[in-house]
């Protein structure tokens, strides 16, 4: 693989891609801790009623490299195995069904090499290879950045923030703020560095009543890119969200969810 970069003194600049050999397959494990306290308002004088709830995650997963053109790479992948425990003894039940579900799943994804993933087919054939994508996908700029250099992504939560229980969405956006941090072996790794912030969608209010709307939030994160193989090989985020309910046609808060998502992935020997 051709790497592109240049130096001048103390500046470098390098192109960050995300560009994997066809035929190479990764093998991947990514943790989850998820913390969400539901605060609900007392009526009188009592005082607020909350419970915490904590989910832990742990995915091993492959990724087979199927072809690789100038517009992206796909990738065919298939997780291996799931282990999710959770505080909640009602959740138990439907945490075993969706590890039941997820396990042996086969996706085809299209990964652009500025880091955009797109979906081509999935199906829960054992035969297939494939992997569930991270929960922040990187975003990389489309032209060589300087060592020190920034650059600004703003993305929809709409499609998969759930931020709130019962698998509603807590629709908003993350503007989030990038930095090339350092290189090392010659420019071969990256180390990225992110900082975001979580705001409502303006239209947020029109789903007051009907679940947790998301009010607030932030992510912190860093990224180590192995430019020689194209991938992202480590990668460690947290996120902070409230939402809350309102009750219908008013601004009061009926309930306050309060979550914290701890994640940590990375490219593994085989196992």
């Amino acid at each position: 693989m051709c790497l592109t970069g240049t130096s001048s003194g103390a500046a470098q600049t390098v192109l960050l891609e995300i560009r994997p050999r066809a035929g190479d397959t990764l093998h991947l494990r990514l943790e989850q801790q998820t913390e969400l306290t539901g605060t609900r308002r007392a009526g009188g004088n009592g005082s607020p009623t909350f419970a915490t709830v904590v989910t832990k995650l742990r995915v091993y997963s492959r990724a087979i490299v199927q072809r690789s053109v100038a517009t992206g790479s796909y990738v065919r992948a298939i997780t291996d195995s799931i282990r999710l425990t959770t505080t909640d003894s009602d959740s138990r039940a439907l945490g075993e069904q969706a590890r039941r579900a997820l396990e042996g799943r086969s996706m085809l994804l299209r990964i652009s090499p500025d880091g955009t993933v797109a979906l081509v087919d999935s199906t829960r054939d054992v035969s297939g290879q494939g992997f569930d994508a991270s929960l922040m996908p990187a975003a990389f700029p489309r032209t060589a950045v300087a060592v020190g250099g920034t650059w600004t992504r703003d993305m929809p939560l709409s499609a998969g923030g759930r931020l709130g229980p019962g698998g509603r969405n807590a629709t908003g956006w993350l503007h989030t703020r990038f930095r090339l941090d350092s290189v090392r072996n010659g420019g071969i790794l990256a180390y990225v560095s992110m900082r975001g912030e979580m705001s409502a969608d303006p239209d947020a209010r029109l789903e007051y009543g009907s679940g947790p709307v998301l009010e607030k939030g932030t992510v912190v994160g860093t990224m180590l890119v192995d430019r020689a193989r194209g991938w992202l090989t480590e990668s460690q985020f947290t996120i902070v969200a409230r939402s809350i309910v309102r009750a219908p046609g008013t601004s009061d808060t009926l309930m306050r969810f309060d979550t914290r998502v701890t994640q940590r992935m990375k490219t593994v020997e085989r196992r």
